[in-house]
């Protein structure tokens, strides 16, 4: 494959990469609408329901390592394209399981593409955007964030017609979806010959890299903890919050919907506002915006109740490309790398928060638990001022 140099925004690529986003996290985002189900059928606590997010998201503790390997190696196209066959897979076997073990060993298995193309697809974002990172990484996040829109409503459907059950009809469509994925990436012509050069590759080298990163990474652990604190309970809890205040499923993942096509214009807005405007400047407004709007939600009534879902799915999901774009330009030759530490901060922090959350609603109420997290939200705040000078 010829390789070129690099250039500016390459707008068909990053699409590309994008529509593979948008496929794989379809299938991801059934899990919060169907909960309700899950718990029902295998008579789960509210914290053991929220262990089964935690699931999908341990193998990506290990992305920093799989990540130098990409570095090293360059397979991040091959894995970007297989993680939707994978996910998919497991997502739609859930309602076959005999019990929760069984559910467990299954959830794991779809983490693996979950870690794969968060992984990997970044690192191609990166390439093909030139200058415009804040762009790229928008792009990549608003498919997440559609994704995480259309999935819900596609959940319900799928349940209302199929049952829990006959979620296995969905499976060729993601496999499917890794196939024609792949007879198009395979055309993308490369703008480089090697993935990278400098501190590459496993043991001293990943080490050297990280410690060289630690400031930003320590920065971007605050920044996600207190954007885990907001989409977190909202993302897995939502629909369940409805549920037990007598809404139905249908209007639990429409809510859920609304939250996240909202979240999909703000990530959009944010990343690409912040190229021009500066990194820590967006995440501040996005970051103070949150918690003060999820608030908001939780005391309001009627029409303000969509209005401030709506503005809260904006401003913290804007959150999450400002930040992986800061994480991407703490280095040119570990990409892959600081992708995976990106990804292993955010989804252990979600790993740690979820249950947690879950624990604390059993405890004192899913309401009260919401203005605990919301609250919190606010500590993320001063991590604002690790980030270096250079930060755009």
């Amino acid at each position: 494959m010829k390789s070129h140099g690099n250039k500016g925004f390459d707008a068909p690529a990053v699409s590309l990469i994008a529509g593979v986003h948008f496929l794989h996290d379809v299938f991801t985002a059934f899990l919060a609408p169907i909960l309700p189900l899950l718990i029902n059928k295998f008579d789960l606590s509210m914290a053991l329901a929220g262990t089964l997010a935690v699931f999908t998201q341990l193998p990506s503790l290990f992305s920093p390592f799989f990540g130098s390997l990409l570095d090293r190696f360059g397979f991040t196209r091959r894995l970007m394209v297989i993680s939707p066959a994978v996910t998919s897979t497991a997502i739609c076997l859930v309602g076959l399981m005999p019990d929760y073990t069984a559910l467990a060993l299954l959830l794991l298995f779809g983490g693996l593409g979950v870690a794969g193309i968060h992984l990997a697809a970044p690192v191609v974002v990166a390439e093909f955007s030139g200058d415009e990172l804040g762009k790229g990484t928008s792009l990549f996040m608003v498919a997440g964030e559609l994704a995480r829109t259309a999935g819900p409503l596609l959940a319900v459907g799928a349940v209302s017609l199929f049952g829990l059950e006959g979620l296995w009809m969905l499976l060729p469509v993601g496999v499917g979806a890794s196939l024609l994925a792949w007879s198009r990436v395979r055309r993308m012509p490369r703008r480089n010959d090697a993935p990278g050069a400098g501190d590459r590759g496993t043991g001293t080298g990943m080490f050297l890299a990280l410690w060289k990163m630690k400031r930003t990474v320590l920065a971007v652990a605050g920044i996600m903890a207190a954007r885990a604190c907001v989409s977190a309970s909202v993302t897995v809890y939502l629909p369940t919050l409805l549920y037990e205040k007598g809404q139905s499923l249908a209007v639990g993942g429409g809510a859920l919907s609304l939250f996240e096509l909202a979240g999909s214009l703000g990530a959009y807005v944010a990343g690409t506002v912040s190229d021009r405007l500066g990194r820590r400047l967006v995440l501040f407004v996005t970051m103070s915006a949150a918690p003060t709007l999820m608030l908001l939600f939780l005391w309001s009534s009627g029409a303000l109740v969509v209005i401030f879902l709506l503005a809260m799915g904006f401003f913290v999901l804007g959150t999450t490309p400002v930040a992986l774009a800061v994480m991407l330009e703490t280095t040119d030759n570990n990409k892959a790398l600081a992708s995976g530490m990106f990804m292993t901060v955010g989804f252990a922090l979600r790993s740690v928060l979820v249950p947690a959350f879950g624990a604390l609603s059993d405890s004192v109420g899913l309401d009260a638990a919401y203005h605990v997290f919301a609250v919190a939200a606010y500590l993320g705040l001063p991590f604002l001022l690790f980030l270096g000078r250079k930060t755009r």
